[in-house]
């Protein structure tokens, strides 16, 4: 790489804590990466929860990506273990 690009581990670890209030003690998770993270960047991020109908949290779907380029960093889910 010809720049500095933000460790995967780094950009799973800020989007699980975007979702605190919602994941149990005990959950899975997932991420694909599309493109690295060109330092410095913005990233922008989606969190889409899914719940029962009764708001029981099951799991949350997010998207990371460039505002300016519609570049897709990384995508991945968070459900209960």
């Amino acid at each position: 790489m010809r720049r500095s690009i933000a460790h995967g581990m780094y950009a799973a670890s800020r989007v699980l804590a975007a979702v605190p209030q919602h994941k149990p003690e005990s959950f899975n998770w997932d991420i694909s990466f599309d493109s690295p993270v060109f330092l410095p960047a913005t990233v922008s991020l989606e969190v889409i929860d899914h719940r029962t109908d009764d708001g029981v949290w099951l799991s949350s779907k997010f998207l990371a990506w460039n505002a300016r380029s519609a570049r897709k960093f990384f995508s991945g889910t968070v459900w209960a273990a």
